[in-house]
């Protein structure tokens, strides 16, 4: 269910295979501004949607709309979603857990983003042991570590007063 309680059973898939509008997957959360598009159910076709015109109407229509637009996809190397999706957008971040993805396998998966020529722009490293990895990763996750960003006008904040949407598979994994 979503964060007002409305049951969550139409979303992207729908949207790009013509049997919903885009007024009914675009869900409002409990955070002002904040919207989700879920995945809808798995089509027989994924690839071939998310490849269609729709696919980027919707990104250039969100683009308009909101400051963000942040697009979640499944492992790059285990379906062809994310290298499809991917020239669509500014960047990409690579999420990698830790003590679990070989390097060789993270190495594919830059390789499979550099062909798309979409910016890698970071890589998260997520789930790491930080008793098993010592003083560096747990000094910083013990003090409260956090982040912020500074807007371009100089203060810090949101930016503006667009809208943000977060769009994708709803899986998230790497």
């Amino acid at each position: 269910k979503t964060a007002t309680g409305e049951p969550i059973n139409r979303g992207l898939s729908h949207f790009l295979s013509g049997q919903e509008e885009l007024e009914s997957i675009l869900y409002e959360t409990d955070t002002e501004g904040f919207y989700v598009i879920f995945a809808g159910r798995v089509p027989p076709n994924p690839a071939e949607l998310l490849a269609d015109n729709s696919m980027k109407q919707l990104v250039t229509w969100a683009r308009k709309q909101f400051d963000y637009v942040i697009i979640d996809c499944p492992p790059i190397n285990v379906v062809v979603d994310a290298a499809v999706v991917a020239p669509l957008c500014d960047g990409a971040i690579l999420v990698v857990k830790a003590d679990t993805i070989p390097r060789k396998l993270a190495q594919n998966s830059i390789r499979q983003l550099e062909r798309t020529e979409c910016p890698i722009i970071g890589v998260v490293l997520n789930q790491v042991n930080t008793k098993k990895h010592g003083y560096y990763y747990s000094k910083y996750y013990r003090s409260g570590y956090g982040y912020g960003y500074y807007s371009s006008d100089g203060g810090s904040g949101s930016g503006s007063s667009k809208k943000k949407v977060k769009a994708g598979s709803g899986k998230r994994q790497a």
